[in-house]
């Protein structure tokens, strides 16, 4: 999307919550995704502010870094946080729009009197239909994630550890430069294969039968979320139809969205589906947006009052859990004249 467009959209935003200004911030220690997506580049931990008001955007930047973005005004200082650098550019705004999380209460002191809004929902939603530039870079994210499951392909057995698992992404990972964990990987085996998003653990211990890796790739900002089954040994007949209902559901999602674009309908049936199919219902949501953050919106869940649309990138992930069991499949797709898949997570057998 381009600058022009972004200032359109958060000035029909600002409009809607009568704000005079925008305030996001990044320090070292707080990641504000919304100022990479106005930047059109990550500005990792370097410290920054982006105001903006009425129809102009300013970054404020310490000497050190080189960033640049037509039609936003870059300004380079010694210290770009400080209180006189925040009220020089907000002395005359009354209403401030802020992300709540990622508001350091040392900048908050500097704002007694003026009036701060939360728009960190609008923020999220105002990100949901991705541009042709952010949709190569999410692209580029599964590609890397796609060599990823073909070398644990080849290397993974019955007698792979959890932690080799993981060795094996970041093998990858490490040729790409601008390329690193969207988070901890998740590799879940045995017992842990009941909960759904187990603690990363990484131990020592072998995998046997089955198990499912729950990994992302950031590539230049963008993220991909991929769940992969590897099925290594046998499987008794309850686990087997298990891992092919979740197969089956994924597959169903894929062709509803063709027929409908209403979130709580696509997610009522696969549900149902689920539980005609296993007696089990869905746990999660059948799905999360995602771009900048790993989990954004549109929410693929029963209380989603959404309808999907072109231009959107989303997960799908189906999954089912008993008190010793689990399975979940997932993978990247883009709306756009139909359902496109940009990842390639499937069930793994290499008996």
């Amino acid at each position: 999307m381009k600058i022009c467009d972004k200032i359109k959209n958060i000035n029909l935003l600002m409009k809607e919550e009568c704000l005079d200004a925008i305030l996001l911030i990044n320090t070292k220690n707080i990641r504000e995704r919304n100022i990479d997506y106005f930047v059109s580049q990550p500005v990792y931990d370097f410290p920054c502010l982006l105001i903006i008001t009425n129809d102009k955007i300013k970054l404020v930047t310490s000497l050190l870094e080189d960033i640049k973005e037509r039609g936003i005004e870059i300004l380079k200082t010694k210290n770009p946080i400080s209180k006189e650098i925040v009220l020089e550019h907000l002395k005359e705004s009354k209403t401030i729009g802020i992300i709540e999380d990622n508001f350091p209460l040392s900048i908050r002191k500097f704002l007694k009197g003026k009036r701060l809004v939360d728009i960190s929902k609008k923020m999220a939603k105002n990100r949901e239909i991705k541009s042709i530039v952010e949709i190569r870079k999410i692209k580029f994210s599964c590609k890397i994630a796609e060599e990823c499951i073909n070398e644990i392909k080849e290397n993974i057995s019955r007698r792979t550890k959890e932690n080799e698992i993981v060795k094996m992404i970041k093998s990858v990972i490490a040729k790409y430069e601008e390329a690193s964990l969207a988070f901890n990987p998740i590799v879940a085996s045995g017992n842990r294969l009941s909960i759904i998003h187990p603690f990363p653990q990484y131990s020592s211990r072998m995998i046997k039968d089955f198990c499912i890796v729950d990994f992302g790739i950031r590539y230049k900002g963008y993220c991909c979320d991929v769940t992969i089954p590897f099925v290594l040994g046998y499987l008794n007949n309850k686990k087997r139809k298990i891992i092919e209902t979740v197969d089956e559901a994924y597959r169903k999602t894929l062709e509803m969205i063709k027929h409908t674009k209403e979130v709580s309908e696509i997610f009522r049936n696969i549900n149902e589906f689920i539980k005609i199919s296993s007696g089990c219902e869905l746990k999660h949501a059948l799905g999360h947006g995602i771009g900048l953050d790993v989990h954004e919106p549109p929410d693929i869940s029963i209380s989603s009052e959404e309808e999907l649309k072109d231009g959107m990138v989303f997960t799908i992930e189906p999954g089912i859990y008993t008190k010793s069991f689990g399975c979940r499949i997932e993978n990247v797709v883009y709306l756009k004249n139909g359902v496109k898949t940009l990842s390639n997570a499937e069930v793994v057998e290499k008996l």
